[in-house]
């Protein structure tokens, strides 16, 4: 009996031991910031024009889309295997900042139309990565390096004014200007983006288990969805979503696709279109703290 108690007591002893020394390798950070974009989309042009008296002038601008840009916020599970050297799994979530593009012109009459589009996007990403410290100094530089792995929903809010002037052949005659009003919101998303992250900081260690820092973060990724879908259309300010039909409300994104051009794409199925990888890239700073377990 004293035998088998005696084995507990060590049994318990070792246990406690090793957990915690492998308890004081791990930590956990959490940090927000706010990132810029690297790059953009550049096949998005802005066309206005602006009347004076009876002239007309046409301003073109191409608008850089990113969906990177915006507020981030992550928390990671560290494991030290030295004072210099570790790996984190990183868990983040990306609410991007909104663009707008907008287009206006005018039909011979002077009537003004206009469309305007807001492109924003949200994204979950995963980050396992490997951690470089210079070590426990009061001020410790760093380096993180991984891989980045992003599921991202894109949204498109559209709204247009379009304006037709017509001659009016009936009395009391002249010129009528018939205006339709629409607007839709399209959600895509779909698939998994793969891209990689890379960080460089410094720590103010304020006690042996805890830290402040700061980080340049800088993440290059891209982003293509195999799925879109109209969730809301009005037309006229009147819901108008049950009048569209499966080929106008959904689509489906892919490499390439067919279809018989003398029937054209069926109405009873998503609608087909080209894939396109869409920049989810940014430069910027995170502020966050480290505590060990």
């Amino acid at each position: 009996m004293r035998k088998i108690i005696l084995k507990s007591l060590v049994f318990i002893f070792l246990l406690g031991t090793v957990t915690n020394l492998f308890s004081q390798n791990f930590y956990f950070s959490l940090n927000a910031g706010y990132g810029l974009k690297l790059n953009g989309l550049t096949y998005y042009e802005e066309v206005r024009q602006a009347k004076s008296n009876s002239n007309y002038t046409s301003t073109r601008d191409v608008n850089r889309i990113s969906f990177g840009k915006g507020f981030n916020v992550t928390g990671a599970l560290g494991y030290m295997f030295n004072k210099n050297m570790g790996v984190e799994l990183g868990l983040s979530y990306l609410i991007g900042g909104t663009t707008s593009v907008k287009d206006s012109y005018y039909d011979v009459a002077g009537a003004l139309s206009y469309s305007n589009t807001d492109y924003s996007a949200r994204m979950f990403r995963i980050n396992p990565s490997v951690y470089f410290t210079a070590g426990n100094k009061m001020i410790s530089p760093y380096a993180r390096f991984g891989l980045i792995i992003g599921f991202a929903t894109i949204t498109e809010d559209y709204e247009d004014k379009i304006s037709n002037t017509i001659y009016n052949p009936n009395p009391p005659y002249g010129l009528i200007t018939n205006v339709t009003a629409t607007t839709h919101t399209e959600k895509m998303n779909g698939s998994m983006a793969l891209g990689f992250n890379a960080a460089l900081g410094a720590a103010l260690n304020v006690s042996d288990k805890f830290c402040w820092f700061a980080e340049l973060n800088v993440v290059s990724l891209s982003y293509a969805p195999t799925k879109g879908e109209i969730v809301s259309y009005t037309l006229n300010g009147q819901n108008n979503l049950s009048n569209l039909n499966t080929s106008q409300r959904e689509t489906e994104y892919s490499e390439n696709y067919s279809y018989d051009t003398s029937v054209g794409q069926p109405f009873n199925e998503p609608g087909k279109s080209i894939r396109v990888n869409h920049p989810f890239s940014s430069i910027g700073i995170n502020l966050g703290f480290r505590a060990k377990l």
